[in-house]
């Protein structure tokens, strides 16, 4: 946590690609990249994960989301993009 009790990323983001991308929030902030990832099963097939953290004052959310059709990346993208916090229920 920081000083005025945000959580703080947790997350080594320097081995993703270049679209990280990060997106304020009310009460928070997001940020996610993706990265190949190797198939166990097999070894030629092409796997990619997008990885998200999301602060939210003392929270730190972690988002995965694994697949294998690289142009399925930006619709995860825009879903991500619409976030939003929403407040806590009492």
């Amino acid at each position: 946590r920081g000083q005025d009790s945000q959580a703080e990323w947790n997350q080594d983001f320097s081995n993703f690609y270049d679209d990280v991308e990060t997106l304020e929030l009310e009460g928070g902030k997001a940020r996610w990249g993706w990265e190949e990832v190797p198939d166990k099963d097999d070894s030629e097939a092409a796997r990619y994960q997008v990885l998200a953290e999301v602060s939210v004052g003392e929270n730190l959310y972690v988002v995965t989301v694994t697949y294998r059709n690289p142009e399925a990346r930006e619709d995860i993208y825009t879903r991500l993009r619409g976030m939003q916090v929403t407040p806590k229920k009492q």
